[in-house]
Formats: structure tokens, sequence, C-alpha cells
């Protein structure tokens, strides 16, 4: 039985270069006399129980400190110990070099065990009191704000926060640095972008976004944001893209500071990073998951309100259309494999927690949420959201505590449909027939293998006719309906499952793209992509579609085809009459799309630009010309840097001038997009320079997959990346610690990687952890044989 922790009192020392000090009290009931803590790598000092020394063993290999014979009832633990920082990007750590050094923390998911002992799991949680002894010259930034400021010594001082309310060990925020602050108020809450170093490298639209995205969230759940202030804090080594921290979200610096630098799909993920996280304010800190099987409940609701609430506040973005293709079509190619997880997952071990922070969780999850907001209506979702964080506020929930509150909302069977969709991997095809008077449904699961499955969904099926939308829960494996008009399918992409239609229907789809809405015509254009790579549909009827959404451009259906051309280029690199035939698609596209002129939206001008750079990769000419503006890249508007940056690459015999442009990057924006555009420069001597700054770390730590997983997606790098591929993996590691990225490195290296080097990348994964990689290793492995049986059936 787990203790009640009424608080943690934390006081840690941050004087020495090389580790820190802390003093953790802690106090608790518990009902045992065994108590067992959480402790990684500290070296234990002292430990008193009720003011007394407590008798107790460490367990390294475990990670544990077991306290015996401690009386029951109310005890408060004095523990006194020092660790050293962390080397990676994990628990507590330096990030930065130079002015813009600082130290950080990144405790999701069970590494706050690194910084202080304590109870490390989400459903114990607790008051934090926080004590800092910093360097008279820094500051510091925990979730509550500052009480006290005073100095201790010659050249140092010490900071008290105020008292956290109850909140789980992972939310616990620490920074200290020399921080350049923004502010802006809303309402009694401070609102703080903070940044270690002398210039801010940003504007307040950060700041905007958060005042407005609380704006949002507090009408919407009809709950105000709980805490005084909350931080907006850019960290310049992250391995996460942003994490909730209560009162004091951290983010890499790309998807918070916005500037001249900023281009505009940059500016459009600090909207939606922004909202993510902010979304985690109630959903998973003010009400938390019981345990890590429900990561769910935290990552798709914040996935899928952080969609809704830009969505809202800028129409312009457009992000119900890029959420469709990056959320429900992005999960749909891993969950399409046998070796996909449920969104419901077991998790036991902590290498089990980090592998499932995935786009199962974050992905297909929100995207369910999506189907289901849609089939319940805006007002009863909203009505029972609502009513289940305001009944579990500062307390633990799981999933069906939620459908409970859903069903009160809405007098449907959520219960029945929800547990159905996340307690089973995978998603349905629907076989759709229809003889202009009976709709005939037949439910089967989808998987890219071709293999049967037993398995049924309990489905709501959006019917769209030529006046109305009609919605059905489909809970057998067929359904018989009359309909008059029928005219598609799961409308507007809503469903999370694919369909498919026999020859006639599909002609008949055809003579209405260019009078469809465009979210179904991306709906179209993604169920064709999967069919194609399963053997379901053959090239010559995926290019006769992709041909219709060519000359009728569209967003999100030109975007998506551009994606999918894009990745199958990568798979099917020597299939010359496929890369020309793809490349007449994407030109199509670039013409089709420039003809709309000042009519462009803002996700129009992100198409071009994709198309462009997806076409450089199959049209060296085109790249030859883009490459001649490389002199005056800083010059150049950021929306043009992707473009020109890829194309000097491809066409370089050296990348020294690329490399001397990453060395005078100011932003992180334009590292990443030059050290992923370097990434498809040809030639061994190319590969081994972009590894050689790895190793000598003038790429952070956190753009090294960009680097290695560009040069896997390059065909030509890929002989070069399997030959050191142990020690990149093994370096990788090193760096993000417990983040299950290796996990993630397996699935994305086996199936390119594998595709000329299978003998040797198999070798590789058997000499790392089988734990830590088990579920991208599976994964990879079938992905793998999806695509050599593609590549065979394709001339």
């Amino acid at each position: 039985m787990n203790p009640i922790v009424e608080k943690y009192s934390l006081s840690l020392n941050f004087m020495n270069e090389n580790e820190f000090s802390g003093i953790c009290h802690i106090f608790l009931k518990s009902e045992e006399e065994n108590l067992i803590l959480d402790a990684r790598e500290m070296e234990i000092e002292k430990l008193l129980a009720n003011g007394k020394e407590a008798s107790y063993s460490y367990d390294e290999r475990k990670r544990k400190i077991v306290l015996k014979e401690i009386r029951t009832g109310e005890v408060e633990l004095e523990i006194s110990y020092k660790r050293k920082y962390g080397e990676g990007l994990a628990g507590l750590y330096r990030a930065g070099k130079g002015d813009q050094s600082m130290i950080t923390t990144q405790f999701e998911s069970n590494d706050a065990s690194t910084a202080f002992p304590c109870f490390d799991s989400p459903a114990i949680k607790a008051k934090f009191e926080v004590t800092l002894t910093i360097s008279e010259d820094q500051d510091a930034i925990s979730n509550m704000p500052q009480i006290s400021n005073r100095k201790i010594s010659e050249g140092s001082k010490e900071i008290k926060f105020d008292t956290t309310p109850p909140m789980s060990t992972y939310l616990l925020y620490i920074g200290v640095g020399k921080f350049l602050t923004k502010t802006r108020n809303h309402g009694k809450c401070e609102i703080i972008l903070a940044r270690p170093g002398k210039d801010m490298r940003s504007d307040d639209f950060p700041l905007e976004v958060a005042d407005k995205c609380i704006t949002f969230y507090e009408d919407y759940f009809g709950i105000p944001y709980a805490l005084p202030k909350m931080h907006l804090i850019a960290v310049p080594d992250f391995a996460a893209g942003a994490m909730e921290n209560w009162g004091a979200i951290t983010f890499r610096e790309d998807v918070l500071l916005n500037n001249e630098n900023t281009d505009s799909e940059g500016k459009i993920l600090i909207a939606i990073v922004i909202a993510h996280e902010i979304a985690h304010q109630w959903f998973g800190n003010l009400v938390t998951m019981k345990w890590w099987n429900d990561l769910w409940l935290n990552e798709s609701f914040a996935t899928f309100m952080s969609s809704l609430c830009v969505n809202s506040l800028f129409p312009e973005y457009e992000e119900e259309k890029t959420y469709y293709l990056n959320e429900t079509v992005g999960s749909m190619a891993s969950d399409a494999l046998l070796s996909s997880h449920p969104i419901n997952v077991e998790v036991k071990e902590p290498e089990d927690i980090e592998q499932v922070f995935d786009d199962i969780s974050y992905g297909k999850g929100g995207s369910i949420l999506r189907m289901i907001h849609h089939y319940m209506g805006e007002e009863k979702f909203r009505s029972g959201l609502s009513s289940y964080l305001e009944k579990f506020r500062y307390g633990n929930a799981e999933g069906n505590d939620l459908w409970t509150e859903l069903e009160k909302s809405s007098e449907l069977n959520i219960s029945s449909i929800m547990n159905n969709w996340i307690n089973q991997s995978g998603f349905p095809l629907i076989n759709v027939d229809y003889d202009g008077k009976n709709l005939k449904l037949e439910q089967h699961q989808f998987l890219l293998s071709g293999e049967k499955s037993e398995k049924i969904w309990k489905i709501p099926v959006f019917i769209q006719t030529e006046n109305e939308e009609i919605k059905i829960l489909m809970e057998n494996r067929t359904f018989e309906l009359e309909v008059k008009g029928f005219q598609k399918l799961n409308s507007r992409g809503t469903g999370y499952y694919q369909t498919i239609y026999n020859d006639l229907m599909l002609d008949s789809l055809k003579e209405r793209m260019k009078k469809m809405d465009p979210m179904d015509k991306a709906e179209i254009v993604g169920d064709s992509y999967f069919q194609l790579i399963s053997g379901r549909m053959s090239a010559e009827k995926f290019f006769a579609s992709a041909n219709e959404v060519a000359t009728s451009f569209s967003t999100p259906s030109s975007l998506l085809l551009v994606n999918n051309l894009d990745r199958l280029n990568g798979i099917l690199y020597d299939k010359n009459e496929f890369s020309r035939s793809s490349a007449k698609i994407i030109k199509k596209i670039i013409e089709s799309g420039e003809s709309k002129g000042s009519k462009m939206t803002i996700l129009d001008q992100i198409t071009i630009k994709k198309a462009k750079v997806a076409y450089a990769k199959v049209n060296h000419e085109f790249a030859m010309t883009e490459s001649e503006k490389f002199n005056s890249y800083f010059n150049l508007k950021p929306d043009d840097r992707e473009l020109v940056a890829l194309s000097k690459a491809i066409v370089a015999n050296d990348l020294g001038e690329m490399i001397a442009k990453l060395e005078e990057a100011e932003d992180d924006s334009d590292r990443e997009t030059l050290i992923v555009a370097m990434g498809w420069a040809n030639g061994k001597k190319n590969h081994k320079k972009i590894i050689k700054l790895l190793i000598q770390g003038k790429i952070k730590k956190q753009d090294a997959p960009s680097a290695v997983f560009t040069l896997i997606r390059n065909p030509d790098s890929r002989k070069y990346v399997a030959s050191i591929l142990l020690p990149l993996l093994r370096n990788m590691s090193k760096a993000f610690g417990n983040t299950g990225m290796l996990s993630t490195a397996a699935f994305m290296t086996i199936p390119l990687l594998g595709l000329e080097n299978e003998a040797k990348v198999r070798k590789v994964m058997s000499k790392l952890n089988y734990n830590e990689i088990r579920m991208g290793y599976e994964k990879g492995l079938e992905m793998l044989e999806v695509y050599k049986k593609m590549r065979a059936s394709i001339t």
C-alpha cells in the first residue's frame, strides 16, 4: 500500500561545479513498517526517521532505499546526500555553454529520483517546499514564486519558493542560471518568458499565445488556472520538445522563441507546443493519471485540446488540417503493424514507460478523442470534461473515471466504445459497397502485412450524403443501412479507420474530387498511400488518384500527397520509373499551388515550400539552381532557407560552407535547418564530417537524432551509417538517458538501413539492451518486411 505523503521539504546546494548536495525532509503517513524510496546514484550521508538514525539498505541496481522497522503512522524522514550532475539530458543536469549555461531538470517519467530521494510515482502526490543555495550572480526558477532571496555568505545566496499544491514528483522543476525575462499579466497570474544568456532572441509572441491559451482553457473547462505564475523557459539543450512542469514549463528554444529567423511553420509550431503544454496544466497536472498505463490520458488530451485551442485562437493556421496529417495519418503508420501496442498499455518496468511516449499515446489517442468529440457533439463533450476535472482536481484518475463523466453528459455508452478502442491495438478497414439504395459496410483489421485478424471495433461511422451527415455506431462485422444520395464514408477524415471502395465508387469519388471538402480529399489521399504500401493498390492506380489531387491544389490533401511521395522516394530510391512519375506529380502540385497567387493561405505556402524541398531531391537541375542562393542564406526569408540549404547539400562536393553557416547561426531554428539539410549531402567524406561535428560537440545533444536520422533517410549515406551504427546509438543513448530514444531509433533505423544492410543492422540491435528497444525493434523489423514486399511489387 502506498504511503500518504503530505510534503517534501527540499534544500539543494549548487555551489559545487561537479556535484550538488541536498537535504530532503519527507512528511508522510504509512501503515507499513518498511518503506521503499526511489534514489538513483546517490551518496547517502545521513538518514533519520523521526529524528533518529534509521536502519536502511541501498540497492544501487534497483535504485531503491529500503528503510526497515519504521513505526507506522506519522513519519518524518530526513535524508542528507550528494550526487553528480547528470551527463545526459534527463534528471537534474547542466545545459548550454558560456552565458547560456544553466542547471535544469527533466523528471518525467521517473527521473525525480536523480535529484532527491522520493516516492517517484504519479499516484503519490505531495506538496513541495523548495530552497536553493546558488551563486550570488545567478537566479532560480521553480514551480511557485520566490518568497525570499537572501545573501548567506560571500558569493552565495539562498532562495526559497512558496509551497506548491499537491502534485506528482515528475512535475517538480528546478532551474538555475542568469536569466533574461519578459512578462505579461493574465489577471493575477504572471506569465514569464525566460532564457539564460544575454539576448532573449524572441518577441512577445510566446507570451501572447500563453495568455490566450489560458483564457481559452479556463473558459472551456470552467476551472481557473491554479497557480499564481507561469514560466515559459527556453532550455539550450533539451531532449523533449517541451515539458509541462506545473507553473514552470520548459521548451526547446526553437519551439518557444519567435524572432526574425522563425519561418511560418516554426511560428505555428510554437503556438501548438505552447497550447499543448498549457493544456497539461489541467490534464496531467491538476488531474493526474494513477500510473503510466494511462499516460495517454495526459498526452492524448493535451494533443487534441491544443488543436481545438489553436484552431479557435489562430484560425489562419488551419490547425485542424495539419492535425489530421500529423496525428491521425502519422500514427496509423505504426498502428497498422501487428507489433503496435494498445493505447492503454501495461507498464511495469522503467524501460517500458519511456517507450510508450510515442505516436500511439499522442497521435492515435488524440485522434480517437477527435472521433468521440464529433460523435458526442461539442457541448456534451465539453460538459463531461469539465465535470471530470472538477471531480478529480488535485487528485489522480484513470480512463474509466473520464468515461463515466462523458456518459453522464451524453447519455451514450462511451465506456463500451472507448474501452474497445484503447485496450486493443490497431484500427479497422471498412469495405464500402453501395448499389444506389443500400449501403453495406464490412470491417476487418487493417494490417500493412496483409495478415488476417478477428478483431472487431465499435466504430462511430460518419456517412456523408448529398444533404446531411449520418452518425451510426457499427458494433459488428457487417452493417447495412438504406441511404439516399450516398457520397462518402468518414466525412472529413474524422474517424480513425481506413475505407476502401470498389472501382465504380472510386471513379465516382475522383469525378467529385475538385468540388470535395479539402479534408475529405485528404482522407482519400491518406487511404490510397496505405493501400499502396500494403499491396492493396497498384502503383498505376495510386498515381491516377495522385494526379487528380495534384491538378486541383488544396490543403491538406496536396501537403499529404507531397509527404507521401517524399517518403516513398526514400524507400523506392532505385525505382527510376516511380521516381520520374513522382517528380511529375510534385511539379504539378507546385505549379497548381503557385497559380493561386495572392489567394494562398499560410498552409498553402508551407505546402509549396515542402513540395519544392521534395522536388529538389528528385530533380538535380532544380536543386542546382536553388543552391546558388546559399551564399546569402541569412539574408533570405526564413521560409526560403530550408529549400536553399537542402539544395546546397545535394549539389555540394564539400560541406565546408554549410558548416561555416552552422557555426554562424544564432538560433536553433537555423541550426536545425542546416543540420537536417547537410544529411542529404552525398559522398562518404561529407557523411564523416557530420559525424565528426557530433563527436566534437558542435551539434547539440538534442539535435543528434535529427542529424543521424537524416543520414538514414538519405540512400547514399545508409551504408556508411550502418558501418558505425552501434557506437552512434550508444552515444545517443548516453546523451538522452532514460527517454525511450533507443526504441525510437530502432524503429527509424531498421526499415531503411535494413533494405541493403539487414544482417548488419540485426547484429547491431542484438548488442543493445533489448528491454530498452523492444517496441521499436519489433515494429522496425515488421516495417522492413512491408517495405521489402512493396519494393518487389514495383518496377
